[in-house]
C-alpha cells in the first residue's frame, strides 16, 4: 500500500460511512410512514439511482484529490498520480 492510498481509503471509508448513517437515521425516524426513502429500499430502480449517485460523488471527490496531488508534486497535466503508479 502506497502512502497515497491511506488517505483516499481513510476518505471513502468516512463518506461511506456519513451516507450510511444519514440513511439509516432517516429510515428509523421515518419507519411507520410512507416515505421517500422507505419507497427507495422497496423500489429497486430508485436505490440504484441513489447507490449511482453515491459511486459519482466519491470518483469525482478521488479524482479531484488525484489531480491536486499530480500538481503538488509536478507531473504533466496529462498524468494523474494514478496513472503514474500503474506504470
Amino acid at each position: 500500500m502506497t502512502v497515497l492510498q491511506e488517505p483516499v481509503q481513510a476518505a471513502i471509508g468516512q463518506a461511506l460511512n456519513h451516507y450510511a448513517v444519514f440513511l439509516t437515521e432517516h429510515l428509523y425516524a421515518e419507519k411507520g410512514n410512507k416515505s421517500y426513502w422507505v419507497e427507495c429500499l422497496i423500489n429497486r430502480k430508485a436505490m440504484m439511482v441513489l447507490l449511482l449517485s453515491l459511486v459519482i460523488q466519491l470518483a469525482l471527490l478521488f479524482h479531484c484529490w488525484d489531480m491536486y496531488i499530480a500538481r503538488q508534486i509536478g507531473l504533466p497535466k496529462d498524468q494523474s498520480v494514478m496513472k503514474r503508479a500503474l506504470v
